[in-house]
């Protein structure tokens, strides 16, 4: 199990759009308790946010979004990041599908349309560094 301490460096990564896109930034423990962390900016010191859960391990981003992570950089943070956008892309997917399938079995010509753009919008992983 991950645990944090106050002035670990960090990496938090959310899910930026819902099709695919995840997004990153550099961070730093603020304040870490039992359940709950506060991780501000590490350039700017600015709060990134007060909720963030302590254990992400075997977690994605569609249970927890953003998630903190302890630091990378470089390809492993590049590959982790596409890593999560692939779950995120996969999990959408497979939500619409499921709807699709449910709306065409009752008849739903809106339902039907409107899960097939969604569909659409799925892209390729694409990572993006917030600043």
């Amino acid at each position: 199990m991950t645990t944090f301490s106050k002035g670990d460096k960090v990496t938090v990564i959310g899910d930026w759009d819902r099709s695919g896109t995840v997004w990153f930034t550099q961070g730093i423990v603020y304040s870490c308790g039992k359940r709950r962390m506060i991780v501000t900016d590490e350039r700017t010191g600015e709060q990134l946010g007060k909720e963030f859960h302590v254990n992400f391990e075997g977690k994605s981003l569609n249970d927890y979004s953003p998630l903190v992570l302890p630091r990378l950089e470089g390809d492993a943070l590049q590959d982790k990041a596409v890593e999560l956008a692939g779950g995120v892309i996969a999990w959408w997917r497979n939500l619409y599908r499921n709807r699709l399938e449910k709306y065409r079995l009752n008849g739903d010509e809106q339902g039907v349309e409107i899960m097939e753009e969604q569909l659409e919008l799925l892209h390729e992983p694409r990572v993006i560094h917030r600043v």
